[in-house]
């Protein structure tokens, strides 16, 4: 991914990596309490378990004692023999009501299991008994029996005691009712959901009774498989966006217990730590953008400052410096730039700042380029006789506040000083940077040149110059050995500048031009023929012009 400013990239892995934390501390938190959650209902479910298999045994136990204490009783017995039917019943219905808390009794004569008493059935008579195989085995084994049994097409647990007197006489059935009510009383034992469901001939299952609403029965009842009678099997299952875990008992045939939990609503104390954790978050994600935003501001701050000087010097301002009030690596470059600029300054002094500018950008040794430029060879007139009055001392104050003026005209109209011979001064237009009226400006650069130092003294002392103007081919490069190079002009064209500007002695003026100078300049420039001269060194004479 490309950034175009560093802050914004700062900001972009600062806050990316803030974000990658703590999704994966949500995920890492989710999933934890996730685990926990069904660790939790997994072992609420075993123990819920465990309370209903104690609950269904306490009620069977209960049962049998107290209907071992009905069949130890004389006068219950005494009853039976006199079959006054309405003592057992009154007997019957105190023990079911005050006694056991149980939903159904029935009393049945041991020889052919018609039924002498059935609370459900009070005012019915000679009841053919619903379930002789409970008889058969209890008869068998000698110890009362238990079972499921259907009456009234409700389900009901059952369990079977003999009346003996020694030996069984009737036997008493107790049982209590698979409804609501009772799902109710073990959720309230157990803090889970609680479902009865019977099998039916096609094995397919069917809600008895559930502490669940209707909509969530018929889903469950089509979540549960056919299971292996005394199994337990755990199981989960959703319906829309709500899911549970269950824990299925097989009891008998018919009948399973299903024990759930909601797993949203064990994740219900969890949400506090989401609300927490998302409170957090926000609030270290508001201190992770005001840190990141701070951190990026004093790390792009003195970089800013450092592209800003850059740019400055890449304008040519080589004197620019930074301030960065740091001690760290930034603050060292800073130092660095700003030493860099020193140099580029002392260099700019040795150079002209056009040139420096080319060298910067196309390289110190660049290959030479060919191409039509304006020589200006200028020179003090009789300077030994001038330097042999002077201290070496004031030759050099002489020469440096000459230099100064007569550089000022030279850089206003784009020359390039290349050398500087003694008193002369060698400059260039339209090299290294493209001027097209390289010619002109030569022209005019000289006019002013003239000007100034006729005007001016330096160091108190009053300087004539000669100056040469001509416009030719020329070879511009650096030139020298490995270690130490030098930028100049070379060619036949600033041989015969150099020669025009000896010329003025013999002809006593002061600027002299060729007519390729001529031939470029404009109509406002006034110069005066001067002929055609035979120049030392070429085989053809040249037109020369008087310019001043």
């Amino acid at each position: 991914m490309r950034f175009r400013r560093l802050q914004s990239r700062i900001l972009f892995f600062v806050l990316g990596l803030f974000a990658v934390i703590q999704g994966v501390t949500f995920l890492a938190v989710t999933a934890a309490n996730w685990r926990s959650a069904n660790q939790q209902i997994e072992s609420d479910l075993i123990v819920s378990g465990r309370v209903f298999d104690r609950f269904s045994q306490a009620r069977i136990d209960q049962f049998v004692v107290g209907s071992r204490l009905l069949s130890g009783d004389f006068a219950f017995k005494e009853a039976y023999a006199n079959g006054d039917r309405e003592t057992l019943l009154s007997a019957v219905a105190n023990l079911q009501q005050n006694r056991i808390d149980a939903d159904v009794m029935m009393l049945a004569d041991a020889d052919d299991y018609s039924v002498i008493i059935d609370t459900l059935h009070p005012t019915i008579f000679d009841l053919e008994y619903p379930f002789p195989e409970l008889i058969e085995s209890a008869e068998e084994s000698g110890e009362p029996s238990s079972s499921l049994g259907m009456i009234d097409d409700r389900l009901y647990r059952l369990v079977v005691v003999p009346l003996l007197a020694p030996e069984p006489v009737a036997w008493i059935t107790v049982g209590f009712l698979i409804d609501d009510v009772l799902a109710a009383d073990l959720r309230d034992l157990t803090l889970t959901d609680v479902a009865f469901l019977q099998r039916e001939p096609q094995g397919n299952y069917t809600v008895l009774a559930s502490t669940l609403p209707a909509s969530l029965r018929e889903a469950l009842a089509k979540h549960v498989t056919t299971q292996q009678p005394g199994s337990r099997q755990r199981f989960s299952w959703s319906q829309e966006t709500e899911r549970f875990v269950a824990l299925a008992i097989t009891v008998g045939e018919q009948l399973m217990v299903v024990l759930q939990r909601s797993l949203e609503q064990a994740l219900t104390p969890f949400e506090r730590l989401y609300r927490i954790l998302v409170a957090l978050t926000l609030f270290v994600l508001a201190l992770s953008i005001v840190g990141a935003v701070l951190i990026a501001r004093s790390v792009t701050r003195p970089v800013t400052i450092l592209v800003e000087g850059t740019r400055h010097i890449e304008q040519g301002d080589y004197q620019h410096q930074i301030v960065v009030s740091q001690n760290d690596e930034i603050g060292q470059l800073a130092d660095a730039f700003n030493q860099m600029s020193r140099g580029l300054t002392a260099f700019q002094r040795y150079l002209p700042i056009d040139l420096v500018r080319t060298l910067i950008a196309k390289g110190i040794e660049a290959r030479p380029q060919t191409r039509v430029a304006t020589i200006l060879f200028v020179d003090i007139e009789a300077f030994t006789n001038v330097a042999e009055q002077l201290s070496p001392e004031l030759t050099v104050t002489m020469l440096n506040e000459y230099f100064s003026a007569v550089t000022r005209p030279i850089e206003k109209y784009r020359g390039v000083i290349t050398q500087f011979q003694g008193d002369a001064i060698l400059t260039v237009f339209n090299v290294p940077t493209d001027d097209a009226e390289h010619g002109l400006h030569a022209v005019r650069a000289a006019l002013e040149i003239n000007e100034v130092v006729k005007q001016q003294t330096f160091a108190g002392i009053t300087l004539n110059i000669r100056i040469g103007i001509n416009t030719g081919e020329v070879v511009a490069g650096s030139v020298g050995s490995e270690n130490r190079l030098n930028y100049t002009v070379h060619g036949d064209a600033v041989n015969l500048a150099a020669r025009l500007e000896t010329l003025n002695k013999e002809y006593g003026t002061r600027i002299l031009a060729t007519q390729e100078t001529i031939d470029i300049l404009g109509p406002d420039i006034q110069h005066q023929r001067i002929g055609e001269i035979r120049i030392r060194g070429k085989q053809e004479s040249v037109t020369v012009y008087k310019l001043a």
